[in-house]
């Protein structure tokens, strides 16, 4: 057997570089980790040059260069370097257009999503619309109020009850698309009695309205995209609020509705949503996703280390879940696409709903308060597309002369 010596510890750098590596193990930041990496094998790199030398001579090289250390530390400090710098630079300041900070404000107070998120990952399917009184609308998309009132009626196909009633700045239409995007199953799966598969609503507009759009395909590709999770939530968090927050109405006479001084902060003004940030909402300065924290970067990383650190279990707690990241369930049979299937769903409606769009076209005509705010976009019989052929969507049925517009 041979004998056993006790070795006499490694350089400072060696020390230095496995107190790095064990503080890569205690932050769950992922910017805290990679800085630790990068820490960790800039040491590694002076250890491959120094020869590897003894505790009590750190500073004497051993004239031995270790050249697979020195090439193993360099490619990890790349890789890990690099991320250091992306995530870093995702903490700069974003620009966006007066619209576009409108929107991510509302989304923001809802949910909380970073500027950079917004940008990257709704901006560029986002529209913003201007459809005058009367236009038609493009059901293949779903809208979310900026200026403006819309008149619309809720039809139930299982009731037969029908409900008019308006929908203003901040309130968003229609809630049918994001339901498609839950469902894995096919239309022919869905239960014919639930409420979204039995209601929907045909939008007006009954004033000027400015609006923003995303296409429901758009919506069907973000709910499932495994790297837009936190964005997708966020989006869902927001629509969601803007229902629970919503007000219910009974059958409403739009004209009046409208014409009552008493809703002039409904239907003329914004909804405090869109408004700028107050001082006690912004974001913390030194928070990632502040757009702010790069203007000191230092107390910025010295923060997340600061808010990630964890102690190992059994000491400490785990946070649990933290690489669950599963996909939505999908069935391999279902082939066909958000248009095709929100069309299988519109035939089944129209069946029970019969002449009602035309119903709620002729009220928004023939109303005598839409020359107040501008001019009416005629409907031409001759020219008017097969309704058929047009996508409505869904409401909340509630209990008879109440609706929660969907």
């Amino acid at each position: 057997m041979p004998n056993l010596t006790l070795g006499q510890a490694g350089s400072i750098w060696q020390q230095f570089s496995s107190f790095f590596f064990l503080t890569a193990g205690l932050f769950n930041d992922l910017l805290c980790v990679r800085t630790s990496l990068t820490m960790s094998y800039i040491f590694l790199v002076i250890v491959g040059f120094m020869g590897a030398p003894r505790f009590m001579n750190s500073f004497q090289p051993t004239g031995i260069v270790s050249v697979d250390t020195i090439i193993w530390a360099v490619l990890n400090l790349f890789v890990h370097a690099n991320s250091v710098y992306c995530m870093l630079r995702d903490e700069r300041n974003i620009e966006l257009t007066e619209d576009e900070e409108t929107l991510w404000r509302m989304i923001y107070r809802h949910s909380g999503l970073s500027k950079l998120q917004f940008k990257v990952k709704l901006c560029p399917h986002v529209e913003v619309v201007n459809c005058k009184a009367g236009e038609e609308l493009d059901m293949a998309y779903f809208y979310i109020i900026l200026d403006g009132v819309i008149g619309a009626e809720a039809f139930n196909g299982n009731t037969g009850q029908k409900h008019v009633f308006p929908m203003c700045s901040g309130q968003a239409f229609p809630l049918q698309h994001i339901y498609a995007c839950t469902q894995s199953r096919s239309i022919e799966a869905m239960s014919v009695d639930h409420t979204f598969a039995s209601t929907w609503i045909n939008p007006v507009p009954f004033t000027n309205v400015k609006m923003y759009r995303f296409s429901a395909q758009f919506l069907e590709q973000l709910s499932k995209n495994m790297n837009a999770k936190e964005t997708w939530l966020a989006f869902l968090s927001t629509i969601m609020a803007s229902v629970a927050i919503r007000p219910y109405y009974d059958d409403t006479d739009m004209n009046a509705f409208v014409s009552d001084r008493s809703n002039a902060h409904l239907t003329e003004n914004r909804s405090p949503l869109f408004d700028k940030l107050a001082k006690f909402e912004e974001p913390n300065r030194l928070a990632a996703g502040s757009t702010t924290a790069l203007r000191r970067p230092v107390l910025h990383i010295l923060n997340s280390y600061r808010l990630s650190f964890w102690v190992p279990w059994p000491i400490g707690i785990w946070p649990q879940g933290l690489r669950h990241r599963l996909p939505p369930p999908k069935d391999p049979n279902v082939k066909k696409s958000m248009n095709r299937k929100t069309m299988l769903l519109q035939e089944h409606i129209l069946l029970h709903c019969g002449d009602a769009l035309e119903d709620t076209k002729a009220m928004v005509r023939n109303s005598t308060c839409l020359h107040k705010f501008s001019t009416i976009a005629e409907f031409d019989e001759d020219d008017e597309e097969k309704e058929d052929d047009k996508v409505p969507y869904g409401t909340f049925s509630v209990p008879e002369g109440r609706t929660s517009t969907v």
